[in-house]
């Protein structure tokens, strides 16, 4: 398995649990052809974000028989649309994490952070240069919603 296929599978199984990941074998895949729109920047990032989101959302839906349960340690839990959509951008910035600086790229990320999406915002405050206004508020987003870690 490749080592962006690992990534996904772990990012998956870390929100979703082993068994949601075994019974839907061809996820990894799925989510892989969508990043690779992404590295190649066919298509905007909130769009792919979105179809990241759907596909975990419904593939989630199924497995659960629309009860949104996993089997999580000796008991169940029920996984949260919030938290498919946050395990939907953390999955969309695989395609971009290791990317040098490239004001396009920023670009795109600015894009996606207007949109609520926090792994963009944590990329650009890590990675881009950014005045001392736009660290602040961009920091001050990430902690009112815990995604500061």
């Amino acid at each position: 398995m490749s080592s962006r296929l690992q990534q996904i599978s772990e990012l998956i199984t870390r929100h979703c649990g082993s068994d949601f990941l075994e019974r839907n074998n061809d996820l990894p895949h799925q989510v892989y052809r969508i990043l690779l729109k992404a590295e190649r920047k066919e298509t905007s990032y909130v769009i792919l974000w979105n179809r990241l989101d759907s596909l975990l959302f419904n593939s989630l839906y199924q497995y659960s028989h629309e009860s949104m349960l996993v089997p999580w340690g000796s008991g169940m839990r029920r996984v949260t649309s919030n938290e498919i959509l946050d395990l939907a951008d953390r999955l969309l910035s695989i395609s971009y994490a290791e990317h040098p600086y490239d004001p396009l790229l920023q670009d795109l990320l600015y894009d996606l952070s207007r949109n609520g999406s926090f792994a963009a915002m944590r990329t650009l405050l890590s990675r881009y240069p950014l005045d001392e206004d736009e660290k602040q508020m961009i920091s001050q987003v990430l902690i009112e919603n815990q995604q500061d870690k």
